[in-house]
C-alpha cells in the first residue's frame, strides 16, 4: 500500500519543482542518457572490438563534418583511416569499412551462405527472407 501512495505522489512532486529544478531534472535526465549512450556505443556495441576513431563511434557528426563541411572528402578520410587502423575500419556508429580486396569472398558470398541481415534492408529490395 505504500508503494502506491509514492506512486500517487510523484505528479505532485513534479507540480511543485520550480523552473530551475525543472532544468536541472532535465538536463541529469539528459546527462545520464550521454554517458549511457558512450558506454553502450564504445564497450557494448557489437563493433567496439573494431578499430577506428573513438568519435566516429560515437557520432554521426565525424562524417558529416568530412562530407558536408568540407565538401565530400570522408571517402578519402576512410583512405586514411585504413591506413592507421588497418583493412577492417568501423566508420560510423553503425558501419564498418572494409579496404582489403581478399576479404570481399569472405563478405560477399552469395546465395550460397546464410547472412543475418537487418529486415529494414531486405524489405527495401523486396527480398523474401528465405533467400536471405
Amino acid at each position: 500500500m505504500a508503494s502506491s501512495k509514492t506512486i500517487m505522489a510523484v505528479p505532485e512532486i513534479i507540480a511543485s519543482l520550480t523552473w530551475q529544478q525543472t532544468g536541472c531534472l532535465l538536463a541529469g535526465v539528459w546527462l545520464i542518457y550521454l554517458v549511457q549512450l558512450v558506454i553502450q556505443r564504445l564497450w557494448l556495441s557489437p563493433l567496439a572490438h573494431i578499430p577506428g576513431p573513438k568519435l566516429a563511434a560515437l557520432t554521426q557528426y565525424y562524417e558529416f563534418y568530412y562530407d558536408f563541411v568540407l565538401g565530400g572528402q570522408y571517402t578519402f578520410k576512410i583512405i586514411d583511416m585504413h591506413e592507421k587502423y588497418g583493412p577492417i575500419v568501423r566508420i560510423n556508429p553503425w558501419e564498418v569499412h572494409v579496404g582489403d580486396p581478399d576479404f570481399f569472398s569472405e563478405l560477399y558470398t552469395g546465395p550460397s551462405r546464410r547472412r543475418d541481415k537487418w529486415t529494414f534492408y531486405t524489405q527495401q529490395a523486396s527480398i523474401p527472407s528465405d533467400l536471405i
